[in-house]
């Protein structure tokens, strides 16, 4: 039973975010009927920002991390610039 409502639960959340996004859309019909449309390009519009942007996302994210990276190991490695430069800056005073 749980189960059951769960997924009651789930299918009226979904129902519901379709049509605050504009993906589906109710209209009651000169006879009285009611007709339920389903917008295909706006839901593949929608979906294509969406990924675009996590995309844009991860992107910023792995730059970050590859800066964050570069500068953990040019500041810690003693590589040969690093120590010229310590020597130059020592030499100075």
């Amino acid at each position: 039973m749980r189960g059951f409502l769960f997924c009651l639960i789930l299918l009226g959340a979904a129902g519901f975010g379709a049509y605050y996004f504009g993906w589906i859309s109710f209209e009651t019909t000169e006879d009285g009927k009611t007709q339920i449309s389903i917008d295909n390009e706006k839901i593949r519009n929608d979906t294509n920002k969406a990924i675009d942007k996590g995309r844009n996302v991860i992107d910023n994210a792995q730059e970050k991390l590859n800066k964050d990276k570069d500068a953990d190991q040019g500041g810690s490695s003693g590589d040969a610039a690093g120590q010229a430069s310590d020597q130059q800056a020592g030499d100075g005073s």
